[in-house]
């Protein structure tokens, strides 16, 4: 495809993305030029397919849960405006089918692909979701703040995997030599170099499977205070998918709208392929700089030789990996029986069990 082309359709999804934010203005909703710029760096990522479009928009454009509700009918209103419900699967039918058997099966297909909640894969934070994606509430961040800011340093002490220095290092000679012209130029005073105070550098994969769901609200509230500490971090949910949050997770706020769309993860969890998503894709995220803290409880669906292959490479790349399990802290008599634990656990510098504000104040605590 040409230059002028490729920049034709580039000038048109631009437009077209415009509309749609005066639309959404028109319908109640604050969008401004941030959110249309946002809108156009997502569409790259979602490869222009409506369903992933609707995912990766709906957290932009919707600040209250009345919006987030409304977000996939107004989507397919303004793109869609001939059919804004998807159409209904076509399917083989007999040439002279029995009339009460077809309309029953009409009336069934009607139920499961026109309503509204099926349709656009909708999720509303009050509808009961399995898991909540949204920061908790009622977590006393105040409390928390101390704590994390503790925790993060001690995190940041932990030396990076590199080389031993040369023993001359630690001598500042700019300094050293400014020094000595007090002196008439000769080296008497010896000026050591300060040590630099590092930036905490985080990869964060958060499991939102079933047996995770009680916990997950706390743990995205702990990552956004991660965030407000100043430590550099992607974050990741993981279950039959791996889903990117770090941009929805820097808007969001305690007890506002969730950071993903929860019916698009889908239920169970596979962490090898999760860890084998990791590094095909952001492998250039793990370095030897990087802490990478992984918060699930172990229990796994998928192949464990997948955990050993991917999870061992990353391991090897980044400065330490931390395994956040709420099991250890919830049952006294726990013991990681699992094959995926057993298999990671001696690739982790530490094993700490948080599951809320009072665990999470007790390994801080411990770290001196």
């Amino acid at each position: 495809m040409g230059e002028l082309t490729l920049g034709k359709y580039v000038h048109i999804a631009t437009f077209q993305v415009s509309l749609f934010t005066r639309f959404l203005r028109e319908h109640g909703y604050n969008a401004s030029v941030s959110e249309t710029e946002q809108a156009l760096v997502l569409m790259e990522e979602a490869c222009w397919s409506p369903e992933h479009l609707i995912c990766y928009w709906r957290p932009v454009f919707s600040h209250t849960e009345d919006q987030w509700r409304r977000f996939p009918e107004l989507f397919a209103v303004f793109f869609f405006p001939e059919a804004p419900r998807l159409a209904q699967k076509e399917r083989v039918q007999d040439d002279e089918p029995n009339t009460a058997s077809q309309k029953e099966r009409e009336k069934e297909c009607k139920v499961r692909y026109e309503g509204p909640e099926r349709t656009l894969l909708a999720y509303s934070p009050n509808a009961g979701a399995e898991v909540s994606l949204s920061l908790a509430r009622d977590l006393d961040y105040g409390m928390m703040k101390g704590w994390t800011r503790r925790i993060l340093r001690q995190w940041a002490r932990v030396r990076p995997k590199q080389r031993a220095a040369f023993s001359g290092s630690g001598i500042d000679w700019r300094q050293t030599i400014h020094a000595s012209f007090r002196y008439g130029g000769d080296l008497g005073i010896w000026v050591r170099r300060r040590p630099k105070r590092e930036s905490l550098w985080l990869i964060v994969m958060i499991d939102v499977s079933g047996s995770m769901r009680s916990y997950v609200p706390f743990y995205l509230g702990l990552v956004w205070q991660f965030m407000r500490e100043g430590a550099r971090l992607e974050c990741f949910l993981a279950s039959n998918r791996l889903w990117r949050i770090t941009p929805f997770l820097r808007r969001a706020h305690p007890g506002g709208h969730p950071v993903a769309d929860a019916s698009f993860l889908g239920g169970g969890t596979k962490l090898g392929w999760a860890f084998s998503r990791l590094r095909q894709q952001y492998s250039d995220l793990f370095a030897s700089r990087t802490t990478f803290i992984v918060i699930s409880d172990g229990y796994d669906t998928g192949r464990p030789d997948m955990v050993a292959e991917s999870f061992v490479y990353l391991a090897s790349r980044v400065r330490q990996v931390i395994w956040i399990n709420p099991l250890l802290s919830d049952l006294n008599s726990y013991v990681p029986r699992s094959v995926a634990m057993k298999i990671v656990l001696p690739y982790c510098s530490e094993h700490v069990g948080v599951s809320d504000l009072e665990s999470w104040i007790a390994y801080g605590q411990s770290q001196r």
